[in-house]
Order: C-alpha cells, then sequence, then structure tokens
C-alpha cells in the first residue's frame, strides 16, 4: 500500500499535457493496483474473521482511490484530447465524423471547466485543466465547419461551388485536412458554407426520398384487365 501511495502522490506534480498518454498508462496500472489490493483486503478480512482474529482496517485504500480519482480522470481526459487533435487537425477531412468531435469537444470542456474548480490551490493538476481548455476554446471556432462540410448530403457538386466561392481548389479526396482548409482561410467563409450544407441537406432529403420509392415500386406488380369488349385494358 505504501508504494501505490507513493506513486499515487507523483501525480499530484505532473503537469506536462505533452506527457498525458505516458501518465494515462500509469493511471491504468494504477487502478489496477488498487482494485487488486481492495480484492486482497476483503479476502484478508473474511481469513481473519474465519479465524476470530482482529479484523484489519483497510479504509486507506478506498482514501487513496478517492484521491487519485481526480488526477486519473485528468490525465485520462487529458491522453484522449491528446491522441484525437492531431486527427481532426491532419486527418483525412473526408473520414472526420462531426457529431463525435462536437460532443468530445463540449464534454471535455466542461470537464476541464469543473476540474480546474476541483484543484483550486494545486498549481500543477490546475495548470493543465487551463491548457485543455484554452486548447479547446482554440478549437471551437472550427465546429460548424466541420458539421456543415460533413454534412452526408455535401457532394462533389457541392464541394465545387464551394471552390469557386473561395478560390481555391478543395475536394475530400483523402489528402484534404482541416490544417489545409484553415491554411486557405475557410472560417472567413462559415456563413456560405452553413448556408450551402443546409441546401445540399434538402437535396439529399429529396434524393433519399426519391430511392426509397424507387426501392418500393420495383417490385410492385400492376395488374390489367379486359375493358369490356373495347379491346382495351384498364389497370
Amino acid at each position: 500500500l505504501a508504494s501505490i501511495e507513493a506513486d499515487i502522490n507523483k501525480f499530484f506534480t505532473y503537469s506536462d499535457l505533452e506527457q498525458a498518454d505516458e501518465y494515462a498508462g500509469q493511471v491504468m496500472m494504477l487502478e489496477q493496483r488498487l482494485k487488486e489490493a481492495e480484492e486482497s483486503s476483503v479476502t484478508v478480512n473474511e481469513r481473519e474473521k474465519l479465524f476470530d482474529f482482529p479484523v484489519s482496517d483497510f479504509s486507506e485504500i478506498g482514501s487513496m482511490g478517492t484521491t487519485f480519482k481526480p488526477y486519473a480522470d485528468l490525465w485520462t481526459t487529458a491522453a484522449e484530447f491528446q491522441k484525437n487533435y492531431p486527427i481532426w487537425m491532419g486527418g483525412d477531412f473526408g473520414k472526420l465524423e462531426a457529431e463525435s468531435i462536437d460532443t468530445n469537444v463540449t464534454n471535455w470542456w466542461k470537464f476541464a471547466w469543473r476540474a480546474e474548480k476541483t484543484f483550486d490551490g494545486k498549481k500543477e493538476p490546475q495548470s493543465v485543466c487551463t491548457t485543455l481548455k484554452e486548447k479547446l476554446d482554440e478549437f471551437k471556432p472550427n465546429l460548424p465547419i466541420i458539421t456543415a462540410l460533413r454534412n452526408p448530403g455535401v457532394k462533389d457538386r457541392h464541394w465545387l461551388r464551394l471552390s469557386e466561392e473561395i478560390g481555391h481548389e478543395v475536394m475530400p479526396d483523402g489528402n484534404l485536412t482541416l490544417r489545409n482548409l484553415l491554411e486557405i482561410g475557410i472560417l472567413q467563409h462559415e456563413n456560405y458554407i452553413v448556408s450551402l450544407s443546409e441546401q445540399a441537406a434538402k437535396e439529399y432529403g429529396f434524393e433519399r426520398t426519391l430511392d426509397k420509392m424507387k426501392s418500393e415500386w420495383r417490385e410492385l406488380l400492376f395488374e390489367f384487365s379486359a375493358y369490356k369488349d373495347t379491346g382495351t385494358f384498364v389497370l
């Protein structure tokens, strides 16, 4: 238990966001050690009771877990951000999941805001919360663009119109990234892009409706019957 406590205490001084992945790995190992310690304490107490020995007090395990949880949550969240941010910025724009990104940015910002208050007076972890919140604030203006252009209704024809509007050829061909778009000033065209996306969504809705009608009518059988003695048939 002393070893676990010593390793938990190390987290009090961690402040480098760039090391988040490493710290998150340490979190997983410590959480496993705490779990095993808790299980062992239950076994020991059961055996003590069985032999009428005084029951040992292992409440410190729970206390250590409570102390460690805010740090565990902080570095787990920080590691998730550090893993996803390069993908958002430099990954294939045509594969970005707008809804997931928006949800993560919102949830992680709220977490950082609350954690900043939780760690009030604790310089190192609080600085991590502040930095994380600032990075998310910096990214937030990109969300409307991502949401609009990752609308499933936006097709090549809409990208061609966008290219004409901004004076740069852009197409989600596997090489386009959010960083590329930002470098050519895409945020300046937000209103146009949102409007274009709304129109694309309407067109997409019409197309899906037509596809559904075609699918339903494809197997439809029309029956004709003779109309009196006219030699013609009616549906």
